[in-house]
């Protein structure tokens, strides 16, 4: 089960990979998106309260994808030994799938562009692989 998790996590990783070079919407890389980001939060328009809430909702929920992503295969280890950390990363890892997916749901678009379709497959790849992780098993003193 855990060579299942740790390929889910690598395959994640390949996933969000994938997305940054691929065309997302018209001439946009995938790795724009980090761009955008960071025009956004050097702006200051995030601090108004004029700011959208949708908007910082999803770059935040980007950037937490980003490092779910590239990250997953690192932390294996990690989550395999510590079930606090696996929680934490499952914690994450739910919420920006259901987020994620609730925004793809309510949007109304004829069409979604392919990259986002990439970025999508990182986040359940990534949570399956979360779901997939066992533990080590402990030996009892006989």
């Amino acid at each position: 089960m855990n060579r299942l998790a740790l390929a889910l996590l690598i395959l994640s990783a390949v996933f969000y990979g994938v997305f940054m070079v691929v065309r997302v919407d018209g001439e946009d890389r995938g790795w724009s998106a980090w761009v955008e980001v960071a025009d956004h939060l050097s702006s200051g328009d995030w601090q108004t309260e004029e700011a959208r809430s949708h908007d910082n909702l999803l770059m935040g929920g980007f950037v937490v994808t980003s490092f779910l992503a590239v990250g997953g295969p690192l932390l294996f280890p990690l989550a395999r030994r510590s079930r606090a950390c696996w929680w934490v990363m499952m914690t994450l890892a739910s919420c920006a799938t259901v987020t994620t997916g609730l925004l793809l749901y309510f949007t109304i678009v004829d069409e979604y562009p392919a990259g986002l379709w990439w970025l999508g497959a990182a986040l359940f790849a990534h949570l399956g692989g979360l779901v997939c992780v066992r533990g080590t098993r402990k030996e009892l003193p006989a």
